[in-house]
């Protein structure tokens, strides 16, 4: 169903009494009235905007019109509804990753490869075996299955936000490469404040983990790097830790609750100290400015986008430079 505006086509608002109907319309016929009988479009919209005058100028057929216009609006927001994110994926897609790719998933696989080992070398022992298990592989056979499901739990999702970010890419602005730099030189400030107050100089250990397996299997840790992770993550927390609940906890602390939650999973897991807390905060920043892009773009694929350009910076560097 597309029922045709009435109130716009004559320019008035919905409350317009019947007076100012009828002086709108006035002032269309005026206007249309030289060339109904030169121009043939205009004789065509000169028809639109008689239908409506006779429409809202009929107390019984206006009643009937408001309640049309009324369901089709609230059918396409219901609809729209459907392919944004909403609080229910924010408590499914926060579930997933915190019981699936944190625990399910790496139990499934490590079994898988473990089961695998054992096979090939009968009698080992349980450490030995731990010890055999390919990591740069088991992170890259998680990322992928992680990535799969989230991609077919929220598909639809992420294609509204394609046509929505293709559009802001057809408008030539650069905003999300001003974030990407902007959020270099914070993340340079935070770690530059950390170092000058409490002489923490290493890397974190996430970091340190990325930089070790990429030595040793490199193809396989840009892919999770660079691909994956951008996409796994931006989903959960951009996704559901951001435009699931702005509208239920307000956009502020939808902002916080993102950027940090990005920057606790990147630490929490390899924390030895109190100190490396601390870490949280520059991947903090580098959270909040995905938020940033999500929202300037009005699309998950801002964040994406950004996720994917920080870390094959961050990779091309590790690779080549350092």
């Amino acid at each position: 169903m597309n029922v045709k505006n009435h109130y716009e086509t004559l320019g008035v608002k919905r409350n317009a009494s019947y007076y100012e109907i009828e002086a709108a319309y006035e002032k269309l016929v005026d206007f249309y009235e030289k060339a109904l009988h030169e121009d043939p479009l205009a004789l065509q919209k000169f028809s639109e905007i008689k239908s409506a005058y006779d429409v809202l100028m009929d107390e019984d057929k206006r009643v009937a019109y408001n309640q049309t216009l009324y369901l089709e609006s609230h059918a396409l927001m219901s609809n729209k509804d459907k392919h944004e994110f909403n609080g229910k994926d924010s408590i499914i897609l926060t579930i997933f990753y915190f019981l699936g790719t944190q625990f399910a998933i790496p139990f499934v696989l490590i079994a898988g490869f473990a089961i695998s080992i054992l096979i090939q070398n009968p009698g080992v022992s349980y450490n030995e075996v731990m010890s055999l298990i390919d990591m740069p592989a088991l992170n890259f056979y998680l990322s992928l299955v992680s990535v799969i499901i989230v991609v077919v739990l929220t598909y639809k999702k992420l294609a509204t936000h394609w046509h929505r970010f293709v559009a802001y890419l057809k408008r030539k602005e650069l905003r999300i490469i001003r974030y990407y730099f902007m959020g270099q030189i914070a993340m340079v400030v935070v770690s530059l404040l950390l170092e000058f107050l409490f002489n923490i100089q290493d890397s974190s250990a996430n970091q340190q983990a990325v930089e070790s397996m990429l030595s040793d299997s490199p193809l396989m840790i840009v892919i999770t790097t660079v691909i994956f992770a951008p996409i796994l993550e931006e989903i959960i927390f951009r996704g559901g830790l951001y435009l699931g609940i702005k509208n239920k906890v307000g956009n502020t602390l939808a902002v916080l609750i993102s950027a940090v939650s990005f920057g606790a999973i990147h630490v929490l897991g390899s924390v030895s100290s109190p100190l490396d807390l601390l870490y949280i905060l520059p991947y903090s920043v580098m959270g909040y400015f995905m938020v940033i892009s999500v929202r300037d773009t009005d699309s998950i694929w801002g964040g994406i986008v950004y996720h994917f350009i920080n870390n094959l910076v961050a990779v091309l560097l590790l690779l080549f430079v350092y």
